[in-house]
């Protein structure tokens, strides 16, 4: 009996990190990438971003990976997102549920905001209001 309790045990601690990984939101496939925003600014620093393609040429940029989101400012800081919940609205529209955290800030003090995200014709809507538009830098 010790040995199958153990060897439960066992089983049941291993499972444990691949269980964790299937519960971890994932932001959208469609919406992760390089996006700049809608604007001949953005168009010169997506053009910067792709010949060195360093986290130093990301000014005015929207870095979204599976996890979480940052925004570049124009003097190179940034704001981060960590997701912690996505809701599908319709096939191309989702509700982010995140933690905002702004660079230089205590990480405990991180407050929930919802974003909303929408694909149209390319183009990347992101936050609340309709006029944050950007687009994906290849």
């Amino acid at each position: 009996m010790k040995i199958i309790s153990a060897l439960l045990l066992s089983l049941s601690m291993s499972a444990t990190p691949a269980i964790a990984k299937i519960g971890t939101p994932q932001m959208p496939k469609a919406i992760q990438g390089t996006w700049y925003p809608i604007s001949s600014e953005g168009k010169k620093q997506c053009a910067a971003y792709r010949q060195q393609q360093n986290i130093t040429n990301r000014i005015l940029a929207l870095v979204i990976t599976p996890t979480d989101a940052k925004s570049f400012a124009e003097y190179g800081e940034y704001t981060g997102y960590e997701l912690q919940k996505v809701t599908s609205l319709s096939r191309q529209s989702w509700k982010l549920s995140m933690k905002l955290l702004i660079e230089g800030d205590d990480p405990e003090a991180m407050k929930m905001l919802n974003i909303r995200a929408r694909l149209e014709q390319g183009q990347l809507y992101w936050g609340n209001q309709s006029h944050d538009r950007y687009f994906k830098c290849l």
